[in-house]
Order: C-alpha cells, then sequence, then structure tokens
C-alpha cells in the first residue's frame, strides 16, 4: 500500500509533502487513522506515525502476509496503548508491546521492523513491476 502526503503540516518534519510513502502498518487510534511509514531518505529510515488525513492513497493493495486485530479494550490487558485497531505484519499484532516498543526505539523491535520493512519493499517493488501503468 503507498500513500502520497498532500500536505506536511503536523508532521514533525518526517514527511515532505508530495512524497509517496509505502505504509508498513495501519491502526485506528482514539484520534483517527494512522499510517506507520519509514523516510527511506532520512537519516535513519525510522518509522514513525503519521495520521492518514495527510495522505491520499495511491496503491490500494495490502501486503501479502498482513494480519488484523481488534483490541477490545475491556478485556486486555496485555495491551496499555491507546489502539483500538491494528493491521500489519505479525510482531505489530502478537507482540503486544511491539508497536510502543517501536516508537520509544527498543532495537529488538527496530530489528524486527527493519526485517519486515525490507520484504514489504520487494513486495512493493515486485507488483510495481507486474502492473499496467495505470493499475492501483
Amino acid at each position: 500500500m503507498k500513500v502520497k502526503c498532500i500536505t506536511d503540516k503536523g508532521g514533525g518534519g518526517y514527511i515532505k509533502e508530495g512524497r509517496v510513502y509505502v505504509v508498513y502498518s495501519m491502526f485506528i487510534a482514539e484520534d483517527g487513522l494512522h499510517y506507520l511509514l519509514s523516510d527511506p531518505e532520512g537519516a535513519k529510515d525510522l518509522p514513525m506515525p503519521h495520521s492518514a488525513d495527510m495522505f491520499v492513497i495511491i496503491d490500494h493493495l495490502l501486503p501479502i502476509g498482513w494480519y488484523f486485530y481488534f483490541i477490545d479494550q475491556s478485556l486486555s490487558e496485555k495491551r496499555q496503548d491507546l489502539l483500538r485497531m491494528i493491521w500489519g505484519y505479525k510482531e505489530m499484532i502478537f507482540i503486544p508491546d511491539h508497536y510502543s516498543n517501536l516508537i520509544e526505539r527498543d532495537p529488538k523491535a527496530l530489528e524486527i521492523f527493519a526485517r519486515r520493512k525490507e520484504e514489504i519493499d520487494e513486495y512493493e517493488e515486485l507488483i510495481s513491476n507486474k502492473r499496467a501503468p495505470n493499475e492501483s
């Protein structure tokens, strides 16, 4: 899935208007839908969440191997975050603290992200090369 930034206001300098980004996870929090993005031109290529309101979807196809999780806050004590729903790679769903560890820059979480990012990027490149010019 790819999105194009339509405004960088509120992006904290991590994103640039007009640039296309691969989505590595999506989640719904109390304040709406967010995308987990990484700027390959950034100094550290670190994952950052951004409000979906700042983007338009230019490629709707989700990566192979994504999972979905609905977080029932009344039943779950393992997840202490404010996320309500998550779409993403396996560890994002099945390791309860993976998202918060990723945002806190835990080395193990960043290592997992880097591995999954590489897989998603390879998939995106493969799919892009097989598509017709106007197909998204």
